[in-house]
């Protein structure tokens, strides 16, 4: 698995539904991580929980103040895609 360098590629690049999650990762977000599992629907990640609709990028990602660095929220929690990115997607 390579470091993240905070470069934010795995979470703009693969927008509009490019990321997935495995069931397991999904079924741990519902049991332990109630504010993840609120963005899935259908087993589609990333979903906007008041409207429905796919999300332009991810919701956990911060753009780092003044800097070209970006920080996930859910960084120990994130799925495969991105822990393995970019060999998996």
């Amino acid at each position: 698995m390579k470091n993240c360098n905070q470069c934010g590629k795995c979470c703009t690049k693969y927008s509009y539904g490019g990321l997935s999650a495995t069931k397991d990762e999904i079924e741990l977000w519902e049991s332990f991580r109630p504010d993840v599992f609120a963005y899935v629907q259908k087993g589609e990640i990333w979903i906007d929980p008041d409207t429905g609709t796919q999300l332009k990028r991810c919701p956990w990602l911060r753009r780092v103040p003044g800097q070209e660095k970006y920080t996930c929220d859910i960084y120990f929690d994130r799925p495969d895609d991105c822990k393995f990115y970019p060999v998996t997607i």
